[in-house]
């Protein structure tokens, strides 16, 4: 509700007449103008109206507050759904229109800098941009609290140092990562954990770290088992089988795994893990990573595990 509303909603409400509120305070016309055109007086005025009716300048602002932050949170959720459909320009042009001052609330700012970093990342290609905004929220999130940006800020850092080459970098943030979902348990939403998960163990396993990568596709599994949500499941096959290869492990078990794998992928549209398990069963060795083809590629998470 905007300022002129509780205004009138009070003023109603104890049955006062605009003449009798503006008594000894303003004239009616400045009430009237308040009410019918939400043009605010002078601060001493306003005060003494509030006190009239007896409000304070919270009652005033609070619920103003509440519409001004419900439609930041309307415009933040265009840009979720404009990047996670690869339509960045049109995401960066309303992100733009969104005041740093507007997102007060530390909550609505760490979500607006995670999208700016997003897409510093992804769109722009900007590491050094993409890095001050993620730093920025691990910096500004107290150590006991655990958030989708700061999980987010972490894997979008992890990628930035692989695509550096810099795989022990990466690993420092993405174990971090790790221990929230994977040890310790404590994010409890699923879809974002299945996400993070598979990002783990394609990174995990490019990286030779078959058994974090075995661990982290396995929690992956059950959860999809448990909520019968099928996202990323077939990210998670095809890192399980490839670790699993590098393993020694039954090789009827991976060509299983790869089997299941590409028919997941054919029902999300996921070409590159088709590609990938068909590469897989025509030569009977793992696809070679092909640095070109990763050069284009979105930077958004970590790619497939490759090569032998």
């Amino acid at each position: 509700m905007f300022l002129n509303k509780i205004i009138v909603a009070r003023r109603k409400e104890m049955k006062i007449s605009q003449i009798k509120l503006a008594a000894g305070i303003c004239t009616q016309a400045t009430i009237s103008k308040l009410e019918s055109q939400g043009l605010a007086p002078s601060p001493d005025i306003l005060v003494r109206i509030c006190k009239r009716l007896n409000l304070t300048l919270n009652d005033v602002f609070s619920d103003f507050n509440d519409e001004v932050k419900e439609a930041l949170q309307n415009k933040i959720d265009q840009v979720f759904q404009l990047t996670s459909s690869y339509h960045f320009e049109k995401a960066a042009k309303l992100l733009d229109s969104i005041k740093e001052n507007q997102a007060r609330d530390k909550g609505l700012l760490n979500v607006l800098y995670y999208l700016k970093g997003n897409l510093a990342l992804n769109w722009k290609k900007d590491f050094d941009e993409a890095q001050f905004f993620f730093n920025w929220i691990l910096e500004h999130t107290a150590n006991d609290q655990i958030s989708y940006e700061q999980l987010f800020a972490l894997k979008g850092l992890g990628i930035i140092y692989f695509e550096k080459n810099k795989s022990d970098l990466a690993a420092y943030y993405l174990d971090q990562i790790n221990q929230v979902i994977v040890e310790d348990k404590k994010f409890p939403d699923n879809q974002i954990s299945v996400h993070l998960l598979a990002n783990l163990a394609n990174f995990y396993a490019s990286n030779k770290q078959f058994k974090k990568s075995l661990k982290a596709s396995q929690a992956g599994l059950d959860i999809i088992k448990e909520t019968k949500v099928f996202s990323y499941l077939e990210q998670l096959l095809y890192a399980r089988a490839y670790a699993l290869a590098q393993t020694e492990a039954d090789s009827e078990q991976v060509k299983s795994l790869l089997q299941q794998a590409q028919a997941f992928a054919r029902f999300s549209g996921n070409q590159s893990v088709i590609d990938y398990v068909d590469h897989y069963f025509q030569t009977g060795e793992f696809k070679a990573a092909d640095r070109q083809e990763d050069a284009v590629a979105d930077t958004e998470s970590f790619p497939l595990p490759s090569g032998n």
